[in-house]
């Protein structure tokens, strides 16, 4: 859902011509205009050698969580990385990073850090 997008360049997928979500949402109209539309194998930080910072890790958390507003439609998000890899959401001795409280609590901003 463009988090890696966020992430490198700021994007905010405010436009259909920078946003894949806009695009997949317009491209399927007509007798696909009411399916349910699941993200699967979505992160922050899974296509990276190096783990995100907590601070950009976050931030993208609350991203993920703003993309599922776009459209009633998207309405499940199934997430990697929660313990081994690069982009993990827990830590080795099982805490919590702060961007499973975003997820958790379903927040639009990461209040914490200074996102873009």
């Amino acid at each position: 859902m463009n988090a890696a997008f966020y992430i490198n360049d700021g994007d905010h997928c405010s436009t259909y011509a920078t946003c894949l979500t806009r695009r997949v949402l317009a491209g399927m109209g007509g007798s696909w205009s009411k399916v349910e539309i699941w993200d699967n194998e979505v992160g922050v930080g899974q296509f990276s050698t190096d783990s995100p910072t907590d601070a950009e890790q976050a931030c993208g958390a609350a991203f993920l969580i703003r993309m599922t507003a776009l459209s009633p439609r998207i309405n499940r998000m199934y997430l990697t990385r929660l313990r081994r890899g690069p982009g993990t959401l827990f830590m080795p001795d099982g805490s919590a990073r702060p961007a499973m409280g975003i997820l958790a609590r379903r927040d639009t901003q990461a209040p914490r850090f200074t996102c873009r």
